[in-house]
């Protein structure tokens, strides 16, 4: 695209990394988001919501540091995907911690309370409560 003239912003680096997130080709999300850095186009937070969405929790916690590194504070969505992420993973502690920073940040609304409902059932069930 680049070659035949063509700008590349957030939003077309967006509609390809939905394409591939459909496809759960989180290689090549990677592939795109450094590909933004090296023509300067900074990824926003709806890039990296995406992309951590896809990985392993071990490279969220990567894109979640390099997403705060950038200058970008995670939001709601992005607490939930890492949480749901650690509860999947039996990862309670590291859950916990995040839900602690999101409440402590002031983004748990009442309307998120099935989020905490599903912490509490994941300590309930593995003893920790």
């Amino acid at each position: 695209m680049i070659q035949q003239g063509h700008t590349l912003n957030q939003t077309t680096f967006m509609h390809i990394m939905l394409a591939r997130e459909k496809k759960e080709q989180l290689e090549e999300c990677l592939e795109l988001v450094e590909g933004m850095w090296k023509i300067g186009c900074i990824p926003d937070l709806s890039t990296y919501n995406t992309v951590i969405s896809l990985g392993e929790v071990k490279e969220g916690i990567r894109l979640w540091n390099e997403m705060e590194g950038s200058g970008l504070s995670p939001g709601l969505e992005t607490f939930l995907i890492m949480i749901h992420g650690f509860l999947g993973q039996d990862r309670l502690l590291e859950a916990c911690e995040h839900f602690k920073e999101m409440v402590g940040r002031g983004l748990l609304s009442a309307r998120h309370y099935g989020t905490l409902k599903e912490f509490l059932n994941s300590l309930l069930n593995a003893r920790k409560l």
